[in-house]
């Protein structure tokens, strides 16, 4: 070697490690794997920009450790490029470190020239487990079993944090496994951690369509941590799953309607039984699972439409009377629809009846002048009034229609004194007529024969005049014409 030549540093291309990992974004430079460090790693170099040794002019290439010479060749005829390389033994290898490899050329001109550094890495660290020696938590899942509705709420996917370990590098690797015994160490995925990975939760996915194969019962999911050099840390502790994914039946019977008379698909309600909002109650068979939204429907697309929104664990719903009231004469379809993973489920549909009030049981109207049964036109100088006192489960969704029946010489006359009135506030305890607006004129009465009997009809839409009743539902007042 010719020692006190010209030097010129830091003019070469740097050397390379074909054994490195590639550099990745925040990963450590020139990453050696372990699984090389038993064995002399092989440093290349590229050939120098002007390179003619001969005999007498040999050319030295001499390599060097964070500084330290490791050992050098010398050629006297043109170089070979595949001889361009010089080991490392592993006695170097066997500490972490942080290196610096550079080389020097000594050409043939008898100048030295020195290269640019190449860095790399030895890490020799295995990762270190977290709290609890690593062992998984399920923060969906909590304390139950894995069930197919827990899957189906959760995308088919089983969520795992893994608790924060020591050191974190982009590069690592979460390997883990799902096993029938404990430390089996089944591998079912891997997850490769990067830069943008740093400071947040780590999170591995059990694979839905996994779990449901592997079968239900006892299950034990754990993990290890392999850095990218391929240090491994030891398995987590187990963490104990129970595993249920047999479908549960979807059983959605009809509701029950504890003041209707039957227990089949139709039932009966009287409204005469009706005092308070009616009592809707959803069996606890229903199949219903926490979390999923669901409502209760009296009525659907009809007038008297409510829609009740469900409440976990609640049972117990109520229908207010107006919506009950409004759907008298008819048969109303009553259910609950659940919102799940798979879209809308309505339950069974149950039929209720709903009884009119019976006409017994319906105010009678009044006209004013009348004396028992008769009215007599010679006492009368002004028009008689029409009175209904209110009825019970009067509501402002009802409307009124009043007519005067009579015979006259010309046969049937009939008087429309009111037509689809639509009941007031005030009219709810005042009744109709009390202010005297609902009048028969005498005109019409003295167009009728004297002796025969004429008739106050009253007939209620209870749907805001979307049907009427084919009879009068109030009992008419007969009243006999005198003169």
């Amino acid at each position: 070697m010719i020692i006190d030549s010209p030097r010129s540093d830091d003019v070469l291309a740097p050397p390379s490690a074909p054994d490195a990992l590639e550099d990745i974004t925040d990963g450590a430079p020139g990453l050696l794997p372990v699984a090389v460090l038993d064995q002399p790693l092989r440093i290349e170099v590229p050939l120098w920009p002007i390179s003619r040794p001969g005999p007498d002019t040999p050319e030295t290439l001499s390599l060097y450790w964070n500084g330290t010479f490791i050992d050098d060749k010398t050629w006297y005829a043109t170089i070979d490029p595949v001889e361009l390389f010089i080991d490392v033994p592993v006695d170097w290898l066997l500490k972490e470190a942080k290196i610096q490899v550079t080389y020097r050329v000594l050409g043939y001109n008898g100048v030295e020239t020195g290269s640019k550094p190449l860095t790399l890495t030895i890490d020799r660290t295995a990762p270190v487990l977290g709290g609890d020696r690593g062992r998984l938590e399920f923060p969906d899942l909590g304390s139950q079993p894995v069930t197919d509705h827990f899957l189906k709420e959760h995308g088919e996917v089983l969520r795992a944090r893994v608790p924060d370990y020591q050191v974190f590098i982009p590069g690592d690797t979460i390997v883990y496994y799902w096993d029938d015994d404990p430390l089996d160490n089944t591998e079912v995925g891997e997850l490769e951690l990067t830069h943008t990975d740093a400071g947040k939760p780590v999170i591995i996915e059990y694979d839905g369509k996994m779990i449901r194969e592997r079968g239900n019962g006892g299950r034990y999911a754990q993990y290890l941590v392999r850095d990218r050099a391929g240090n491994e840390s030891p398995t987590a502790v187990p963490k104990a799953v129970t595993v249920d994914t047999t479908p549960v039946p979807r059983v959605l019977p009809w509701p029950d309607v504890p003041l209707a008379v039957g227990n089949q698909e139709q039932v009966t309600l009287a409204l005469d039984d009706l005092d308070d909002p009616l009592e809707v109650r959803i069996p606890e068979l229903a199949v219903i699972h926490p979390g999923e939204p669901f409502t209760v429907v009296w009525a659907p697309g009809l007038f008297g439409e409510e829609v009740l929104t469900g409440q976990e664990g609640v049972r117990s719903y109520r229908v207010a009377q107006r919506h009950v009231v409004a759907m008298s004469g008819k048969i109303v379809p009553l259910l609950y629809r659940v919102e799940t993973s798979d879209g809308t489920r309505p339950s069974d549909v149950r039929r209720v009846v709903v009884q009119p009030l019976p006409i017994s049981r319906m105010t009678i109207p009044q006209l004013s002048g009348t004396t028992g049964t008769t009215f007599s036109l010679k006492q009368q100088t002004q028009d008689p009034v029409i009175t209904l006192a209110p009825w019970k489960l009067i509501g402002l969704d009802q409307w009124v229609r009043i007519q005067v029946r009579g015979t006259s010489s010309e046969g049937p006359s009939d008087l429309p004194v009111m037509h689809n009135h639509a009941l007031t506030e005030d009219e709810l305890t005042s009744g109709l007529g009390a202010k005297g607006d609902i009048t028969v004129p005498l005109t019409y009465l003295r167009s009728l024969l004297l002796g025969q009997n004429f008739t106050v009809e009253v007939k209620v839409s209870f749907d805001a005049g979307r049907s009427w009743p084919t009879l009068p539902n109030f009992e008419p007042l007969d009243i006999t014409l005198e003169a």
